[in-house]
């Protein structure tokens, strides 16, 4: 059975002792982080939760049919820690 989630996207606010943004690999746990999108997906118990960030990461980095929404709101695109 299919269900609608909704996938939120968080970007980190934290800031260096220089007041500049940490940037892309400054993400520590406990930093500030804003909800700046959320999109819905359809899922079932089958879905990979890998796909919910997947397609974040596609829409952040204008590869999906969303990405524009996204862009409007002139957001940066998004990027995964590595495993």
């Amino acid at each position: 059975m299919n269900v609608t989630v909704t996938v939120e996207v968080f970007h980190n606010v934290s800031k260096d002792a220089a007041g500049r943004p940490l940037g892309f690999d400054g993400y520590q746990q406990g930093h500030p982080v804003v909800k700046v999108f959320e999109f819905p997906m359809e899922a079932n118990e089958a879905t990979e939760p890998v796909l919910f960030a997947e397609t974040a990461f596609e829409i952040g980095n204008e590869f999906h049919e969303l990405s524009a929404d996204y862009y409007r709101r002139r957001l940066r695109s998004l990027s995964f820690p590595r495993s």
